[in-house]
């Protein structure tokens, strides 16, 4: 059972996640004719960028913008504002509509990390069960885009960054969260045990759902009947994983990554070769495919958290970085391999590189991640009671592995 006012959170975070998969997966926010895909294209690199900058300002600034969370809100709101904003505005002037983009992104990067902790705060007993949930609902709440006319669409997508801005507001008055007890950043930092092998894997995830969606956005408009097919797999594999938490317990860390690395591969390996007809079939395999290792490491990240008692915003704020990041690699490979303007520069050879790069990254990351269970869980922490009332954290030696 939710009390009420917690379930106002937990609207506002769906909502938030709903914006990023319709920035990141959609040209909704970018209605205009691009028959060469560049302004697109940068449009969205521009919004990713936006998010790293301000994740990794987040990061670097924690104890600041914990200890002023009026102040950290506000950035959110004003970036995510002015940007949604200025999207609309400058819909005739395409040349410039990477600079709201940058600025939308900027918004989501401080509103993430705020909603990270809130979902640590008082979701911590069912972590897993509720990030799916939470990724399940944003892509529910996004299939009503396909019954919205296009005239309204924007208008449409703009009630998600609205809607997460304002519950969010509310529940840091209701929950009085610029009161809560937190870890000062030399504190997190020592209680700190996510091994970089770890954060590698993050990344590798968010190269793979980038090069998806980047493929998707070359080929395909919003409009066109494959979203349908698109929104309707993206939805039952977001299901799927809430139902595997609730139930089968089977989707683990280190599983999900042993089969996702070379799946992967297998996936991108045939877009050599098939017309460009057939390119959003593959690249919508491995787009659900992601969402696998993307909710893991989120689910992961968050309970690492709780477990250790870190500072939420700084430790989330840095694994989204890390998946933005991968995000980014995975998108400019994907339009330069498929944008119509990219292959007409630099020739038919430009997608086969571009198909092989991202294989060979891949396989890179896979002979550091594969080696060993990477994810720190409660078999490998002890948590103490200190003499004062406190809660503490200990890392226990890494258990060797069952291989």
């Amino acid at each position: 059972m939710v009390n009420p006012r917690i379930l106002i959170g937990l609207i506002g975070v769906v909502a938030c996640y709903g914006w990023l998969f319709l920035m990141l997966g959609t040209s909704v926010f970018f209605p205009l004719t691009d028959p060469a895909g560049l302004i697109s294209s940068g449009a969205h690199l521009a919004f990713v960028g936006g998010a790293c900058v301000a994740l990794l300002g987040t990061w670097y600034c924690s104890d600041g913008l914990v200890a002023h969370r009026m102040t950290h809100f506000v950035l959110a709101a004003a970036c995510a504002a002015l940007g949604t904003a200025g999207l609309w505005v400058l819909q005739g002037q395409p040349g410039i509509l990477w600079a709201p983009s940058l600025l939308a992104g900027a918004g989501f990067g401080f509103l993430s990390p705020l909603y990270g902790e809130y979902v640590c705060l008082f979701f911590h007993g069912s972590l897993r069960v509720y990030v799916n949930g939470i990724f399940a609902a944003a892509a529910l709440a996004c299939i009503w885009l396909l019954f919205i006319s296009e005239a309204l669409l924007f208008a449409f997508a703009a009630l998600f960054p609205l809607v997460s801005l304002a519950c969010y507001f509310i529940v840091m008055h209701l929950f009085d969260l610029r009161e809560r007890s937190r870890a000062s950043r030399v504190q997190s930092d020592q209680r700190h045990r996510i091994v970089w092998r770890s954060y590698l894997a993050t990344a590798t995830a968010g190269m793979a759902a980038g090069y998806a969606v980047g493929c998707i956005l070359s080929t395909q408009t919003v409009h066109d009947w494959p979203y349908i097919f698109i929104e309707l797999m993206v939805a039952a594999t977001c299901l799927l994983l809430l139902y595997d938490a609730l139930k089968t317990h089977r989707v683990t860390e280190s599983v999900t990554m042993r089969w996702f690395l070379p799946g992967s591969a297998i996936v991108v390996f045939p877009l050599v070769f098939v017309p460009d007809e057939l390119v959003v079939i593959f690249a919508l395999l491995l787009l659900c495919g992601s969402f696998f290792p993307i909710t893991c490491s989120l689910s992961a990240v968050c309970k690492h958290i709780v477990i250790c008692d870190l500072s939420a915003v700084r430790a989330f704020s840095f694994g989204r970085l890390m998946c933005f990041i991968g995000i980014g690699v995975g998108m400019v490979l994907a339009f330069a391999g498929f944008v119509p303007a990219a292959t007409a520069f630099f020739g038919p050879l430009v997608t086969p590189g571009s198909v092989i790069m991202f294989m060979l990254l891949v396989i890179f990351s896979a002979s550091f991640v594969m080696t060993e269970d990477n994810y720190p869980d409660e078999n490998r922490f002890k948590r103490v009671e200190s003499d004062g009332g406190g809660r503490h954290c200990r890392c226990l030696p890494a258990l060797p592995s069952a291989r």
